[in-house]
């Protein structure tokens, strides 16, 4: 029994890291779009519209690639030809207006909205009871039917809106190293936990939601797979690990007291 529970903190230790480096790599693909917007029109961006439909992503990628070719062309340039560039130095200025971005003020707001990516999300983790397995199709129809749909990362995603519209409201993971589904195989795909999580905005409204739709799609799969509902330290889901997520996300001014 103690291996066991050995191998599920293992796994589930696992699925954090790949949940850190998925956050990562979104963090970097919406300042991509942001830097992106800033230079071709000066839009501000929707939250609602952050993260688009799953189908879209691929577009998304494709154009976030041509921004490291404005920017860090120039800067090589000025590194190994410094004296040459002093002359035709206003028509770069014009040509690639996101030099600019490294000591202006939207750059520093960037950096003080992105602490640590583990400091930015909250998690919920789903463990098979009895030492069961969660596998194979039941699973992934009980993660269709909660409103999930596979996407970016090899993780399932749920929408605010139906059809992948809107903003991601929160993310699955499965508890193996990397965390992604394995959608190819899913007839053979086993695990013996999963582990729900999202993003922290900033903005208690928008936090609110995103925590209320998670929390109850949480207790959906718990129901529907007869699983264990765990909290981020790994304990029973309880009422007072509901205040602390609230806490945590600034939704309550209340201190939360030890069980």
């Amino acid at each position: 029994m103690n291996w066991s529970l050995m191998l599920n903190a293992l796994l589930l230790i696992g699925v954090v890291i790949a949940i850190v480096r998925t956050v990562q790599s979104r963090r970097q693909q919406e300042l991509h779009k942001t830097v992106k917007n800033m230079v071709a029109s000066g839009a501000t961006t929707n939250a609602s519209d952050e993260i688009i439909a799953i189908r879209k992503v691929g577009q998304n990628t494709q154009s976030s690639p041509t921004l490291k070719p404005t920017i860090g062309l120039p800067l090589r340039q000025q590194s190994h030809m410094a004296p040459t560039l002093q002359q035709p130095k206003p028509d770069v200025q014009r040509q690639s207006p996101a030099l600019s971005l490294t000591p202006s003020q939207p750059a520093a707001q960037v950096e003080k909205k992105n602490p640590s990516p583990a400091a930015e999300t909250i998690m919920i983790f789903l463990l098979a009871k009895s030492n069961r397995q969660l596998a194979g199709y039941e699973l992934l129809q009980a993660v269709l039917s909660a409103g999930f749909r596979f996407g970016d990362g090899g993780l399932f995603h749920r929408h605010q809106f139906p059809n992948c519209q809107g903003s991601v409201m929160c993310s699955l993971a499965a508890a193996t190293p990397t965390g992604v589904f394995d959608l190819q195989n899913i007839g053979g795909f086993v695990v013996h936990g999963l582990c729900l999580f999202m993003q922290i905005s900033g903005h208690r409204e928008v936090d609110a939601e995103r925590f209320d739709m998670m929390l109850d799609t949480a207790r959906t799969l718990s129901d529907s797979l007869d699983t264990h509902l765990l909290d981020e330290l790994r304990e029973p889901l309880s009422e007072n690990s509901i205040a602390r997520y609230h806490q945590k996300l600034m939704l309550t001014e209340e201190p939360v007291g030890v069980e």
